[in-house]
């Protein structure tokens, strides 16, 4: 047997067999019988730290040949070894017994200098060993071969895996930085045009070119409009859809006329008006302006006096905190900035396309009602900037459409029909569409010039040009569609119909998150829609389009703000569930629309085709508990109900109230007349006493605190002494134990805690229907730092809520109540 056993204090090699005649020799030849094996091996080793390291350990193992085995040599060669320290646990190892056949063999162990002091030979000499026991040795052997093998590819794997995440790594981090340093040079850049710019008045500006300034020169035109160095394209091409023809009404409402350099009028001051979170602020700058050397340096128009551009820029500027803020203007956004309305954005091509099929009709409806139609072409991912393309159009660049046309021709295989769209350049007609249905094509050729008169195939401004619906689509990208609000200045044949709700996702309490956030989706603020008025050319269906917005947070630079992911979904409500949905509905019914995707942009809109019935719509961020400010907007095209979904305060059941054993009565009857003095009644202090006595028995509520006493008191107080007798003591005790009773149904682990979302719905079980900002001001106020409510705040706050409905029932006349300052004093200061 071999054995390994270790002590404090030395290194021992020991065969038991032998240690009693120390002079024999190692190399001995034992008798031949095949039951003889190796004497018992024993190996100690100390239990204190010990690293015993072999650098070479040559090993030869030769068998010579025999009757029943032929010659075998076996050389391994030198590997490393390593042998630590064992744990005490393990200080003593056996190992079976070794038998070895008898054949002739040798076995030679060099070790090296560093091991020297052993005092045994290194040599073993074994002759006529079993041929059994040498198998058994060899599969030992080719074990140990085989472990090593795995723990060398095991090695090599975490090898290949660390060198792949180190590489993956330093891509990423390249990456990363490629993006910061296309940032960094971006706002540098802007910083060096910052740093170069100077600020002028306008008189200075213009005094070199030896004009005056004028606010308009010769009209409003959006070919005057240019761009300067700061890259805000969306705002050039919005203001130029703006100041196209038609929308002249809509251009003096952001841009007020009354306005300019009049002698006896004139201030240095301007005023411009913008669509802001849901209503039109003014905006007023100064008359000085960012310059180089004496020119603009940003948008500017084409003349040197005219003025009414950059200082639009400087106004849109302030409204979002600085210059920069317009790098990230979006073009849907800067459109229902400087009109008001809802603007729909759609990929024409691509992988990403997402057009409608009945993309042509909402053209035509859009139209009808005035609406601003662009589209636009992206730029060339090898090119920055506008490029013109052999057809005539332009990357990088918006259009605008200005008319749409069906048409009936006649062909070979008879009449087809065939869908025109009108574009407008805003830039006039240096570059247009030289394709099919440009202007001197062939294909006007088949219709006779009155026909295209009486047609409406018209071209009305500098610019314009017609072209086949199909090849639009095959050659633009973006379709933006701004569908006005009904109060634009405009005199349009067919409006919108509109609703318009601000509100707030409140962390705790409104802020419920996706529907796949269970149990806190159902708080989140909900909207009703009653479609039963349909489209007029659409069977059954009623156009809904809805629009999401948060409140744009680029002003807050210091803290760094981030957009939140928003998005809404839509539940149908066929069996008229009472309002506003509860948790329950929401595990049963799953939504039947929402948007396409949860997007950190400033809005999020999309347009449904939905059955007449009862809808409710569910605004909501993407992860619960994030606060952001919305408005959320409706329009329809026809006049259908929309309403934000809130209760009347209101006691829609009698607060229950729990039985009480006649042996507890006894019991409280008792203990109630200990602690009363004379007069048989209990004040708030006794009142506190004598629950913490009753409340020992519950493992979770073992105290309660004195706030809440007093108001226990006030509540049954009807005489105003500030005590209470034992039958209002028992009728209080009943309350308090419904109370626990609710508590534990919405706290089945016993924490003794709910949440703020388990609150509202424990106060809806205790009989309570509250308004959604009642109900806010009862979360802020009685849960912690945690968004939860302890069973003591909550007592505390059922005891309160049934003291305001009964001093409000006590004096209302037709649900509203009259009083004084000192009786609104003396009540308020009661509860």
């Amino acid at each position: 047997m071999l054995t390994f056993s270790g002590n404090s204090s030395s290194l021992s090699f020991t065969f038991e067999d032998w240690n009693r005649n120390p002079s024999l020799p190692l190399s001995r030849n034992p008798p031949s019988p095949l039951s003889k094996s190796l004497p018992p091996l024993s190996l100690e080793i100390p239990s204190l730290p010990l690293s015993l390291e072999i650098p070479s350990l040559p090993l030869s193992l030769e068998i010579p040949s025999s009757p029943l085995s032929p010659s075998l040599s076996l050389e391994i060669p030198s590997l490393p070894l390593s042998l630590k320290s064992l744990p005490p646990s393990l200080s003593k190892i056996l190992l079976p017994s070794l038998s070895i056949p008898l054949l002739p063999l040798s076995l030679s162990l060099l070790l090296p200098p560093s091991l020297s002091f052993l005092s045994y030979p290194t040599s073993i000499s074994l002759s006529r060993i079993p041929l059994l026991s040498l198998s058994l040795f060899l599969f030992q052997f080719f074990h140990f071969f085989l472990f090593s093998f795995l723990a060398l590819f095991v090695t090599l794997s975490l090898f290949v895996t660390l060198s792949l995440f180190v590489t993956l790594s330093l891509f990423v981090t390249l990456s990363l930085f490629v993006t910061l340093s296309l940032l960094f040079a971006n706002s540098l850049a802007l910083c060096n045009s910052l740093a170069l710019c100077n600020s002028l008045s306008l008189f200075d500006i213009t005094k070199k070119y030896g004009l005056e300034p004028k606010f308009f020169v010769d009209g409003v035109s959006g070919f005057d409009v240019q761009q300067g160095t700061l890259g805000d394209s969306w705002l050039l091409a919005a203001i130029s859809c703006l100041a196209g023809p038609g929308c002249s009404s809509l251009f003096h409402r952001v841009v007020p006329l009354n306005q300019g350099f009049q002698d006896n009028e004139y201030c240095g001051a301007f005023y411009f008006n913008f669509w802001y979170f849901g209503e039109w602020v003014e905006v007023i700058v100064d008359d000085y302006l960012p310059t180089n050397q004496g020119q603009l340096c940003f948008v500017h128009s084409s003349k040197h006096n005219e003025f009414w551009p950059a200082l639009l820029e400087k106004a849109y500027a302030k409204l979002y905190g600085s210059y920069e803020a317009l790098k990230v203007c979006i073009f849907g956004d800067v459109l229902t900035d400087l009109t008001g309305g809802l603007t729909e954005s759609y990929i024409i091509r691509g992988p990403d396309a997402n057009t409608p099929a009945q993309i042509i009709n909402i053209l035509f409806k859009a139209l009808d009602r005035y609406s601003i139609v662009a589209c636009g072409i992206n730029s060339l991912s090898s090119e920055r900037g506008k490029v013109e393309l052999p057809n005539g159009l332009v990357t990088g660049h918006i259009y605008s459409v200005t008319d749409l046309r069906q048409l009936l021709l006649p062909s070979e295989q008879g009449n087809i029909s065939v869908t025109l769209i009108r574009i407008r350049n805003p830039w006039g007609r240096r570059i247009e569409w030289n394709g099919p249905w440009s202007v001197r094509s062939v294909e006007w050729l088949s219709i006779p010039p009155d026909e295209r008169e009486k047609l409406g195939l018209v071209f009305h401004d500098d610019g314009e040009f017609w072209m086949n619906f199909k090849a639009f689509q095959d050659h633009f990208d973006t379709l933006d569609i701004c569908n006005l609000t009904p109060d634009s200045p405009i005199n349009m044949p067919r409006k919108w119909f509109t609703a318009q709700f601000h509100n707030r996702w409140y962390k705790g309490f409104s802020a419920g998150g996706r529907p796949s956030h269970k149990t806190t989706h159902w708080s989140n603020p909900q909207y009703r829609m009653i479609l039963s008025d349909v489209d007029e050319d659409d069977d059954d269906v009623c156009s809904v389009i809805i629009q999401l917005i948060q409140k744009d947070r680029r002003k807050i630079k210091l803290k760094n703000p981030s957009l939140q992911y928003i998005g809404f979904v839509i539940y149908k409500n066929d069996l008229h569930h009472p309002l506003p949905l509860q948790l329950d509905f929401f595990k049963k019914y799953s939504n039947v629309a929402s948007v396409d995707a949860f997007l950190n942009g400033r809005q999020v809109i999309k347009r449904f085709a939905l059955k007449p019935g009862e809808y409710i719509v569910v605004p909501c961020t993407y992860d619960a508990n994030l606060e952001a400010s919305f408005l959320i907007r409706f329009f329809m095209e026809k006049a259908n109900l929309v309403e934000f979904v809130d209760n009347i305060p209101a006691v829609v059941s009698q607060p229950p109230k729990d039985f009480i054993e006649e042996s507890d009565s006894e019991q409280f009857k008792k203990f109630f007349y200990k602690v009363s003095g004379e007069d048989m009644e209990i004040d708030p202090f006794d009142l506190q006493t004598l629950l913490t006595e009753e409340f020992r028995k519950d493992p979770v509520h073992q105290q309660v605190g004195l706030d809440a006493c007093k108001v226990f008191v006030s509540l049954m107080d009807t005489d105003n002494s500030g005590k209470i007798a034992f039958s209002e003591f028992l009728i209080l005790w009943s309350y308090i134990l419904a109370w626990k009773r609710i508590f534990y149904e919405f706290d089945p682990g016993r924490t003794g805690y709910l949440s703020s979302y388990e609150l509202q719905r424990a106060i809806n079980a205790g009989g309570y229907k509250l308004s959604f900002n009642v109900m806010r001001i009862l979360c802020f106020h009685y849960t912690n730092e945690r968004q939860t409510v302890s069973i003591n705040s909550f007592l505390l706050c059922m005891a309160r809520l049934m003291k305001l409905f009964n001093t409000f029932r006590s004096h209302q006349q037709k649900g509203q109540i009259v009083l004084t300052i000192e009786k609104w004093l003396e009540k308020s200061l009661m509860v």
